[in-house]
């Protein structure tokens, strides 16, 4: 997505050879503005983009709002911005965002994060957890907001493609055996009933804050410290795999 026509060709001849090396086949969508993208996700609902390539300064809605337009959407997998602005790589992070290279982008720049992308979708992280309803029952991680524990149940609670926590499903396990299970490191134990996906946290205080603004966890007493040590390795941790 790039309003530049010499800009979006050399990008496609240098993805082309990436994914030649790579030996994967793909299929490729050019939109030369944001609001075209969006006109064609809601004109086609069964379009899916796995890998997003994004230029920030655009004419009409720009990269960054066009981004934070995605950030809960199913449609738009990940994001990786092409762009000359090179200030602009700390506004770019964001849940999506696994990249941002500069104009014009080499095949070694891109080589390293498509191959990333690559490898997260064919080794897409699930769990598998005992629904009270429905049997064994397979969650995606990276749409499970937190856990919550009730004795020997738990609920999990999940985000919807707007980015709201708005489902939430009866566990027949307890939170230590999901922990077990669930050995992801952007997995944390913040309470003794509350267990977090910090890729849905945007920040922390004295409570958690969720990328659903309208939700906020209490975080225990004694988690306090190392919660926030935890937090900010991951987020260190995410910045230098993506930058």
């Amino acid at each position: 997505c790039d309003d530049s026509a010499e800009d979006v060709k050399r990008l496609k001849k240098t993805v082309g050879q990436v994914f030649l090396e790579m030996q994967q086949e793909y299929q490729l969508y050019e939109f030369d503005s944001g609001e075209m993208l969006s006109e064609e996700l809601d004109r086609k609902p069964e379009l899916r983009i796995d890998l997003l390539f994004l230029d920030i300064e655009m004419s009409g809605v720009d990269g960054l709002t066009l981004r934070d337009r995605l950030t809960g959407s199913d449609r738009v997998w990940r994001i990786i911005f092409v762009s000359s602005h090179e200030e602009s790589i700390m506004d770019a992070f964001g849940l999506k965002t696994v990249g941002f290279v500069g104009k014009p982008a080499t095949v070694e720049q891109l080589d390293r994060k498509i191959r990333k992308v690559a490898d997260e979708y064919h080794n897409n992280r699930i769990i598998e957890l005992p629904s009270a309803m429905e049997g064994n029952k397979v969650y995606r991680t990276e749409k499970i907001a937190y856990f919550y524990a009730e004795g020997n149940y738990s609920t999990v609670y999940l985000m919807d493609e707007y980015g709201k926590i708005s489902k939430s499903e009866l566990l027949c396990c307890k939170l230590a055996d999901i922990e077990r299970k669930c050995d992801e490191e952007s997995f944390l134990r913040i309470h003794k009933s509350y267990y977090v996906n910090l890729c849905n946290v945007t920040s922390i205080s004295s409570t958690m804050k969720m990328r659903d603004t309208s939700v906020e966890l209490p975080i225990g007493r004694k988690y306090k410290d190392p919660v926030k040590e935890k937090y900010y390795e991951y987020i260190m941790r995410k910045v230098r795999e993506r930058y």
